[in-house]
Formats: C-alpha cells, structure tokens, sequence
C-alpha cells in the first residue's frame, strides 16, 4: 500500500514539475478555459461512482470469495507452509482492498475540490498543481482497477480449482454407474 501511495504522489509531483519547467504561461489561459470544468465532473463523477460501489464490490468479493470454506481451508494450509512470523489472515486481502478503494475514492474527490479552489487562482502554479492532482487521481484509480483485477483473477483461479475437485468426486460415481 505504501509503494501504491508513493507511485501515486511521485507521479503528481513529476507532472507538476514538467508542466512548471516546460510550460509558459500560456498554461493559465488553456487550463482555465480547457481542462478546469472536464477535470472538475471527471473527478466528482468517478469519485461518486467509486464510492457508490466499493461496498458492493467489498460485500461480494467477501460472501463469493473470502467466506467460503475453500478459501478458509486454504488459507490455513499457506499458513503451515509460510514464514511464522508472517502469519496470513482470512479477510486481510479484503480489508486492504477496502482501505485502496477508500484512498482512491478521497484521491478523486480531492482532485475533483482542487479544480474548483487552487484551479480559480489565474497562476501557472495553480493550474500545474491541479493538473498534477488529477494525474495523481488517475494513477491510483488505474491502480485500484489492477487490484479488483488481481482479485478476480484470484476468486476465478479458486473457482477453477474447486470446480476440478468436485469432478474429481463425481469421476468415481460415474465409473461405479458404467
């Protein structure tokens, strides 16, 4: 989580620094009248709909997945096979999944308050800041989106796995019924 949030605020900081190193002062004029207003419904917009749905995500990620006794047994068995100082626990995926989509959420709609506090100050520090917030607001939403990823393809893996146990079961059953 440390590295995610380190990744986000280096990317904020170097596109703040290039666009105050590269730009002129024509970036006043073309953030105010181009990209203020986009940026500002981008931000609100993704930020509602992030929040809107992490609780949903998070409650069936934890009933399909982290509930199961599938995952809990093995669970368990990583824990015999990993370090004893590091012990795993049942829903700590999840509870850092869900501080991700929260951090992610508060990103985008500070991103989105920026453009329409620091973005009103007609300076090419100000527009450089609030275009670097939003580049900061993208990184982690790109990155949230890449843990939802890993998480799926977790809970698809263990459902494969599952899926070629039970037939193993019935492989028996069918032989006998021949």
């Amino acid at each position: 989580m440390k590295r995610i949030l380190v990744v986000t605020g280096l990317i904020g900081v170097i596109t703040f620094g290039l666009l105050c190193w590269l730009t002129g002062d024509g970036l006043t004029a073309f953030y105010a009248h181009r990209l203020q207003s986009p940026l500002f419904t981008a931000f609100l917009t993704l930020g509602g709909f992030l929040l809107a749905l992490q609780t949903q995500i998070l409650m069936r990620l934890k009933s399909d997945l982290y509930d199961t006794d599938f995952y809990k047994d093995r669970v368990r068995k990583l824990n015999h096979l990993a370090d004893p100082n590091k012990k795993l626990t049942v829903y700590g995926p999840l509870k850092r999944l869900g501080s991700f989509l929260i951090i992610s959420v508060l990103l985008t709609l500070g991103a989105a308050v920026t453009q329409m506090t620091i973005g009103f100050i007609p300076h090419k520090l100000a527009a450089a800041f609030c275009i670097g917030s939003a580049a900061a607001a993208i990184t982690i939403v790109f990155l949230a989106w890449y843990e939802m990823r890993k998480n799926l393809d977790h809970w698809f893996e263990m459902l494969e796995e599952q899926a070629e146990k039970q037939a193993e079961q019935n492989l028996p059953d069918i032989k006998k019924a021949k």
